[in-house]
């Protein structure tokens, strides 16, 4: 993890630490013994008390690669510490602040088997859970079949690193292959496979574990994944390369790496993003609720079918998703799109004919007015896409993707972006799109997306939506 990712983990682990001390302290406040109970005010000195405590134990530094004994015993640790914290605070407010000495200890026993638990729950979920995810960081290796051994000892010993070996790419060719423990469910493959694997399956992240023999072959995988969107890392116990591109020194398990991107995402401006997603996303869902009354009579009154239209399309680093519109078209669209192929008035891997026999008269208005685009609301709840973002390919697309189109890939696809409100309408080459996405995944910020977003209610005001 960077060390941003650190030290807002260490931040959200002590706020959920400061909720377990508040809440042992209403425990208290309720007691009706003198021995037992503590007023508001105290529990307030005990918040003050728990940072000063949590950071002095180090309750995070190397909270993933404790046993739970040594968990333990950190905890205990940090309990002594915040006993100490009270009782000088005792001494040292004169009567101001007063806890029984039962009390105290209550206390800071409760607290202390309720952080232990906490904790405990913490590193199960990123050493079990979260790399089993369908948004866990996706890591494909690439190295050569001697370092196999002293990789998987240095990943066992890092028990919760925040991610998952997808697959391994070895350059040599050895006689024999016997695999590590935790390698032998993992996909192996050949050189000639890496490029084409990596532009079409689910890739976060490139780690290049390779002696300074591949000197020149890094230098090209460096270009290459860069080029996809790819983040890449790189051994730094073997490699200093100098490059344009933004490099950050990270931790990738007990590997020191120098990481490289186009562009690195402000932890907690993307939390801000994903946040405003939230919100938007529920106020969204409502309206698309109070719509769909009017809208879904009127679609299957003229043509049979599910009125809201369901389709497998390509999100964030190549994950499919099922990505719902209002249906604009007759049910049996995607069969007669084969037929309308020839006509196809876009260059390159997408499609879009204009008076498209296929679209419903109540299509056109919904298109026309963008009121189709409404379901993916619920998208952008469940994290599959965001309000500003990339529009998200269908499969058939994906699979013809070339290495530069997956950059398209990089954020989370959006219900609108930069290429929807610079005249989607009259751009007819796909190079074109993916040079407008690549420049919004470049230069994303906030204040960019916001700008997007005023761009779009002007053109569904105005009637410019999709024809």
């Amino acid at each position: 993890m960077t060390t941003k990712d650190r030290d807002l983990k260490k931040f959200l682990i002590c706020m959920v630490d400061l909720m377990g001390v508040i809440l042992v302290g209403l425990l208290l406040t309720t007691s009706r013994s003198p021995r037992l109970h503590m007023d508001m005010d105290d529990v307030n000195t005990l918040l003050l008390i728990h940072i000063a405590a949590f950071y002095v134990s180090n309750q995070f530094n190397s909270l993933f690669d404790r046993g739970y004994l040594e968990q333990l015993k950190s905890v205990i640790i940090y309990s002594i510490y915040f006993l100490v914290g009270i009782t000088m605070m005792v001494f040292m407010s004169k009567n101001h602040f007063y806890i029984a000495r039962t009390a105290s200890l209550v206390f800071v026993t409760l607290n202390g088997i309720l952080v232990y638990a906490v904790h405990s729950s913490i590193k199960y979920y990123y050493q079990h859970l979260y790399p089993t995810l369908k948004y866990s960081r996706k890591v494909l290796l690439v190295t050569t079949s001697d370092r196999l051994e002293r990789i998987a000892a240095r990943f066992e010993a890092s028990r919760a690193w925040g991610g998952q070996i997808c697959a391994i790419a070895l350059l040599d060719k050895p006689q024999e292959l016997a695999l590590p423990k935790i390698f032998q469910d993992k996909l192996i493959l050949s050189v000639d496979e890496l490029e084409p694997y990596a532009t079409q399956n689910v890739v976060d992240e490139v780690f290049l574990n390779l002696s300074r023999d591949f000197d020149e072959q890094i230098a090209d995988y460096l270009l290459l994944f860069q080029s996809m969107g790819i983040v890449v890392s790189l051994n730094i116990s073997a490699f200093e390369i100098p490059l344009n591109s933004d490099r950050r020194v990270r931790k990738l398990g007990k590997y020191s790496v120098l990481t490289f991107s186009t562009k690195f995402y402000d932890y907690k401006w993307m939390t801000i993003k994903r946040a405003i997603d939230i919100l938007g996303a529920l106020v969204g869902l409502v309206i698309t609720f109070l719509v769909g009354l009017i809208l879904v009579p009127l679609i299957k009154l003229e043509s049979k079918g599910p009125a809201i239209f369901a389709q497998n399309r390509v999100g964030r680093n190549g994950r499919v998703f099922k990505f719902y519109k209002f249906r604009s078209m007759y049910a049996d669209a995607e069969e007669r799109k084969k037929e309308l192929e020839q006509y196809n008035q876009m260059k390159g891997l997408m499609f879009k004919l204009e008076d498209d026999p296929r679209i419903t008269k109540i299509g056109r208005f919904i298109r026309r007015t963008s009121l189709d685009e409404l379901p993916q609301f619920y998208n952008v709840l469940i994290g599959d896409m965001s309000l500003i973002g990339t529009r998200p390919p269908t499969e058939s697309e994906f699979k013809a993707y070339s290495a530069g189109h997956k950059k398209r890939l990089k954020l989370r696809p959006g219900i609108t972006g930069l290429w929807q409100v610079s005249g989607r309408s009259d751009i007819t080459d796909f190079e074109e799109v993916v040079q407008l996405d690549a420049e919004y995944i470049d230069n994303w910020s906030l204040w960019l997306d916001f700008k997007i977003l005023l761009k779009t209610v002007r053109i569904v005001l105005l009637g410019k939506g999709a024809r």
